[in-house]
């Protein structure tokens, strides 16, 4: 893994050709039950996210979020949560409010409010525990 993440950071914007091929290998770790290799891929997909830019990570995710298997659009709507948490959740609101209100496909709406949620109670949750910690 480590490897890897030298490479994208030597070849910075280079990447951007293999960015899906990256993706593809390092998606499954978002779900694996090891902490470690979720936390490893989380670095790696926010490390690409960086070199690539917003936009080739969106036009290279975009597809997935259609695809009929399951699996694919969970991992993908993951890979698209630390892509927003990595370059700021604020440039991808255009995006998740375009998709959000596509009548395209119902499971890319779905996936992206439910990740979309996900992202929104995690803030809270940080939030509140700062705050109980300030009291306290």
């Amino acid at each position: 893994m480590k490897v890897i993440d030298r490479v994208l950071y030597k070849l910075d914007s280079l990447v951007r050709p293999y960015v899906h091929k990256i993706l593809v290998v390092i998606e499954p770790l978002l779900i694996d039950e090891d902490y470690y290799a979720r936390i490893e891929g989380r670095e790696i997909i926010s490390n690409l996210s960086k070199a690539a830019g917003l936009a080739t990570m969106i036009s290279t995710l975009r597809p997935d979020l259609d695809n009929v298997d399951e699996y694919v659009r969970n991992t993908t709507a993951r890979a698209f949560a630390v892509v927003a948490q990595s370059l700021g959740v604020g440039t991808l609101l255009p995006f998740l409010k375009a998709v959000c209100q596509s009548r395209k496909s119902w499971q890319v709406s779905e996936y992206a409010s439910m990740r979309a949620g996900e992202r929104s109670e995690l803030g809270l949750r940080k939030t509140s525990k700062r705050s109980t910690t300030k009291l306290n």
